[in-house]
């Protein structure tokens, strides 16, 4: 496989019942290639809509799910660039992160890790789209909600079925599809540029 975009169709095509596990209410359940598919291909014609193109980028600082795997994946298969965030880093490292990747887009997987997005948003010029991927967007203004865009994704989808696939055909081994940031153990964390086809 060349590209992130045939590893996740190579997935989806398993056919897999349980693709991914999530633990719920101390309960684990399991996300199927088919919704895991559905759920990516809606949330990547919803950031399309939000103006997320080629070679854009788009933070996610968020612990471990399949949520983290479905926006990584909607993301390149728009043709974007996945900045993941650690989550221990603190509000203003979180800032510059943002700010130095360009970021235009950012993922939040709770309302602690929203908080740290949105305290240095103002300072972020290029940042248009903040989703929060667990809890209640509305008590936060100008925050999206992950289901939400989800099922916009869906709409989207049924007008035009072949959005997703044009966007994700483009894709190339040498396009840039994730920006990973050190640690910062010697000084300001600097980014690894990471390409499909490595």
């Amino acid at each position: 496989m060349k590209t992130l975009v045939e590893v996740f169709r190579h997935a989806v095509a398993s056919g897999r019942p349980d693709l991914c596990l999530q633990k719920t209410g101390g309960t684990w359940t399991s996300i199927s290639a088919r919704d895991f598919g559905e759920r990516t291909r809606n949330l990547s014609l919803a950031l399309g809509q939000h103006g997320v193109s080629r070679g854009d980028r788009v933070a996610l600082l968020s612990d471990n799910r399949p949520e983290w795997a479905i926006v990584d994946f909607a993301v390149v298969c728009r043709g974007a660039v996945t900045v993941p965030v650690y989550t221990t880093y603190q509000a203003p490292q979180v800032e510059e992160l943002l700010k130095d990747s360009g970021a235009c887009a950012a993922f939040a997987g709770t309302a602690a890790d929203l908080a740290k997005i949105l305290e240095g948003k103002a300072r972020c010029p290029n940042l248009k789209l903040v989703v929060l991927i667990d809890g209640d967007p509305a008590a936060a203004t100008g925050v999206a909600g992950f289901a939400n865009l989800i099922r916009t994704g869906e709409e989207l989808l049924a007008r035009d079925p072949g959005d997703f696939d044009r966007a994700a055909d483009q894709v190339q081994p040498d396009d840039l599809a994730t920006l990973i940031y050190t640690s910062g153990t010697t000084g300001q964390p600097k980014g690894a540029m990471l390409t499909h086809g490595a």
